[in-house]
């Protein structure tokens, strides 16, 4: 099968294992570990009908991230701090389905945060999310999921359908 490179980097989930080998006559190299259309189609093809309150204070983190929660389906919200979070709660009248908060911000951390939340809503799930090592974040995560930025689009989507139902899984 021939990929183009948009469609082999997806497919690859981004990783691309390489062995290059010296022949006799010339060199050679070899791609290894594309996951084959039938191991991609388990995750990739789902989709979320959900609204979901997003908190990220770094503006381009939240873009990004952003844009790959809009493209599985998310209605999403953004604040760019716990306390406007907290506010947005409160104003809100249709309701969440989850909460992905990342756990370093200025003012209210990620984990107090989702503690409050826990309070008011105890069913609602909720996500932290981070890029610091396990050092640092070790224990703060008060038995909320955490993923661990940065992540792929596929382990985005596995963390997500623990936690919601999601449309288009076989």
């Amino acid at each position: 099968m021939m990929y183009g490179g948009y469609d082999f980097a997806r497919t690859a989930d981004g990783l691309v294992p390489v062995r290059a080998s010296m022949g006799l006559i010339g060199t050679g190299a070899s791609v290894g570990g594309v996951p084959s259309a039938r191991e991609t189609s388990v995750l990739d093809d789902l989709t979320f009908d959900s609204r979901m309150l997003f908190v990220e204070d770094d503006e381009h983190i939240a873009d990004v991230i952003g844009i790959m929660l809009e493209d599985l389906g998310f209605d999403l919200t953004h604040a760019p701090s716990g306390e406007e979070a907290l506010s947005i709660l409160d104003r809100d009248k249709h309701g969440f389905d989850i909460i992905m908060t990342d756990i370093v911000m200025g003012g209210i951390s990620g984990v107090s945060l989702a503690k409050k939340i826990r309070s008011m809503h105890p069913r609602l799930p909720i996500i932290l999310a981070s890029g610091y090592s396990d050092e640092i974040i070790g224990g703060y995560s008060g038995g909320f999921e955490l993923i661990r930025k940065p992540f792929s689009r596929r382990e985005l989507i596995a963390c997500l359908a623990r936690h919601l139902k999601a449309d288009g899984a076989a």
